[in-house]
């Protein structure tokens, strides 16, 4: 039995949301003394400069949060990717205690 109460943004009353995940990174490529891109595994071999082709890869920034669809009000907050589901009651508390420190 469904028993949560639904979302609703305290700015426009709305219940449409999205769940964003924001992140950057800086990607590192190993070249060589001619400035040939190498594939970072000790062997030498060239490679073309593709996004999934790095050697490293640092993560810098890192934020989550809710957003109403209707007003873009964004609600900070933390859901694990790994279960595939987000609880309802976590987004209700994130809505309120931003809502909170707003009043």
């Amino acid at each position: 039995m469904y028993t949560e109460m639904p979302l609703v943004c305290p700015v426009c009353n709305a219940g449409n949301f999205v769940l964003k995940h924001e992140a950057s990174y800086v990607y590192s490529y190993l070249i060589d003394s001619e400035h040939r891109f190498l594939d970072g595994s000790g062997k030498g071999e060239l490679i073309e400069l593709l996004p999934f082709k790095y050697d490293k890869r640092e993560q810098k920034n890192s934020m989550q949060y809710l957003e109403c669809s209707s007003c873009g009000s964004k609600y900070p907050c933390f859901f694990s990717e790994s279960d595939g589901v987000v609880s309802c009651k976590a987004l209700q508390e994130a809505i309120q205690s931003e809502a909170d420190e707003l009043s």
